[in-house]
């Protein structure tokens, strides 16, 4: 930490009593950004149970976090598997496909929400079904229930999908704009810069704390697309009450090539955001200033 670029970091774990997520970016270069699940469940993501086509074709979920997929491999012929996710206590539901790779138009996994797990009223999501290889975006949906079916004929069989579901409302930026920091409730939750490219002069943070029951504080990133070397996102661990770097303190800004910018090149960068437009913040106005003596 900090990290940048689009290699997704490995796992976090910390065992501090709060962890903060902050997310910048500069004036110049957006990327898609970044998705990431805080989580403080005992055990965490990715040993909680997975539910797939073979084991669990047809199940009602209760978990608070866990991954919903077709199963390795290819998928089978004429797969028919549904799963109601309703997760204890939620008001909303959020859904990430971390893989989507099925015979476009003819084997499709569709989403909707509901009003309870009975699923009576079914609404399909924006975009549903999804087909094809196109990953859709992070779904959020102020329900407490999503349905999640998958179906697939007799010929030409793919990879099939994966995704993971929380039982809370996915956190954007726009929620956590302007360096303030956001509580985050709950014993899991998404996190990201929200929908599309980022906004230029991002300061966004998120800050989960550790309830005295619950297990470490955890960050798996989902996905992960910044210009690197100059947007980045950081993970910091609460130690005797002051927030450090989770990783390298002295973290170097990497180039494409993986040299490190020297501060010429980084002053040079400032620069050109100073010309960009006066939402320089006091910051790099200052670094700017610093390099340029």
């Amino acid at each position: 930490s900090p990290f940048s670029g689009s290699k997704r970091p490995a796992d976090l774990a910390s065992s501090s009593s709060a962890l903060r997520v902050r997310f910048n970016s500069d004036a110049v270069t957006q990327g898609n950004g970044f998705l990431a699940l805080l989580d403080s469940a005992p055990g965490g993501l990715y040993s909680s149970r997975s539910f797939d086509c073979a084991h669990s074709p047809s199940a009602t979920i209760t978990q608070t976090s866990g991954v919903v997929t077709d199963g390795d491999g290819d998928y089978a012929a004429n797969a028919q598997c549904a799963w109601t996710i309703a997760p204890t206590g939620a008001q909303a539901v959020s859904l990430v496909f971390t893989r989507l790779d099925t015979e476009k138009d003819y084997d499709t996994v569709s989403v909707e929400s509901c009003s309870s797990a009975a699923c009576s009223d079914p609404t399909p999501v924006p975009g549903s079904p999804f087909s094809g290889r196109d990953i859709p975006d992070a779904i959020s949906v102020s329900a407490p229930v999503l349905r999640l079916a998958f179906a697939s004929d007799a010929r030409n069989q793919r990879a099939g999908f994966k995704a993971v579901f929380v039982g809370s409302a996915l956190m954007g930026c726009e929620s956590a704009m302007d360096g303030e920091e956001r509580a985050v409730a709950g014993s899991a939750v998404l996190i990201g810069d929200g929908a599309g490219e980022y906004r230029p002069h991002s300061d966004c943070a998120w800050v989960m704390e550790r309830a005295q029951d619950s297990g470490p504080l955890k960050v798996s990133f989902l996905e992960m697309d910044t210009e690197r070397g100059f947007d980045f996102v950081s993970v910091e661990e609460c130690v005797e009450g002051t927030l450090n770097v989770r990783a390298n303190a002295a973290a170097k800004a990497e180039g494409e090539d993986g040299s490190t910018k020297s501060s010429s090149q980084v002053a040079s960068k400032v620069a050109r955001q100073a010309k960009a437009g006066p939402r320089l913040s006091s910051k790099q106005q200052k670094l700017a200033s610093a390099f340029e003596k």
